[in-house]
């Protein structure tokens, strides 16, 4: 199972932005919802599949360049969980998106993923 979600408020809705948020919404298996409050909008998204695949890599590669080039003031949290992970197995994946950088940094809310999170009968 690899779930990721994601807030993003999107501070500049130049062309570029709108164009690469509509390219997530168009892509299959990306949900994207969005919120605007007082002059700010919000995106939030949602993968949610039983294998890692594409949308991720397409996910990560326009959220780069949403933050490097089209929409610097932009910030957010994204986290994803991925059972099958050789590494993160068991932990949420945590990136920040400010300053014009996506920096991935250690989750301590809901890792580990067994301990905080998964509900195992006792049976």
């Amino acid at each position: 199972m690899t779930i990721l979600h994601a807030w993003l408020n999107v501070r500049d809705g130049n062309a570029g932005t709108l164009s690469l948020i509509d390219a997530l919404n168009q892509h299959e298996g990306i949900g994207v919802t969005n919120s605007g409050m007082n002059g700010e909008v919000v995106y939030h998204f949602l993968i949610c599949h039983n294998h890692h695949g594409s949308s991720f890599e397409y996910f990560f590669k326009a959220v780069n360049n949403l933050a490097e080039i089209e929409s610097p003031d932009t910030y957010g949290l994204i986290y994803m969980f991925d059972d099958e992970h050789k590494e993160f197995y068991d932990e949420w994946q945590v990136w920040v998106l400010s300053k014009n950088k996506v920096v991935k940094t250690k989750d301590c809310f809901l890792s580990p993923y067994s301990e905080k999170v998964a509900w195992y009968s006792e049976d």
